[in-house]
């Protein structure tokens, strides 16, 4: 094995791993925006339930609808920043372009070199796009978790203004 034959090996490797952090980010982002609708959904049958049953605003349901729609911006953001659709590089080559006459003009080690480059432009643009995912999802994670603060602070602003 030459020094070529190994240094793509190590980048297809690379480019692979970072690809399956994509892939594991996006089944945690797929989890916590489950658990913020599934939240959501209780917070609604609550207040449903409550002004069905007695029709009188509480300050503790002022509390819960605040906490619902503060769980409704965070699942908006973590829709907008981590599970909206976005292009992802490919592995390999297209092999269309890559029978391009013009390519004749080249050595083989000269375009293993280019494919190369194009590799490590790939790794970087993954690494990019996951380092911002996993950002905004631990934001994510961590408003919700401060969503109680949400109850006690709407409710509390209720209980003085009525």
């Amino acid at each position: 094995m030459d020094k070529l034959d190994w240094v793509e090996r190590g980048a297809d490797d690379n480019l692979k791993f970072r690809l399956q952090v994509t892939e594991m980010l996006a089944k945690e982002c797929a989890g916590m925006l489950l658990l913020l609708m599934t939240a959501i959904g209780g917070a609604l049958a609550y207040v449903v339930q409550v002004l069905d049953r007695t029709g009188a605003v509480t300050p503790l349901l002022l509390g819960v609808g605040g906490m619902m729609l503060w769980w409704m911006g965070v699942g908006v953001l973590l829709m907008w920043k981590c599970v909206l659709t976005r292009t992802i590089p490919v592995p390999g080559i297209m092999p269309v372009p890559a029978l391009d006459p013009a390519l004749d003009a080249y050595s083989l080690e000269q375009l293993r070199s280019f494919q190369l480059q194009h590799v490590q432009a790939s790794i970087e643009s993954v690494m990019r796009r996951n380092a911002c995912t996993a950002t905004w999802l631990d934001r994510c994670r961590l408003a919700f978790l401060a969503s109680p603060l949400w109850v006690g602070v709407v409710s509390a602003g209720a209980w003085l203004a009525l």
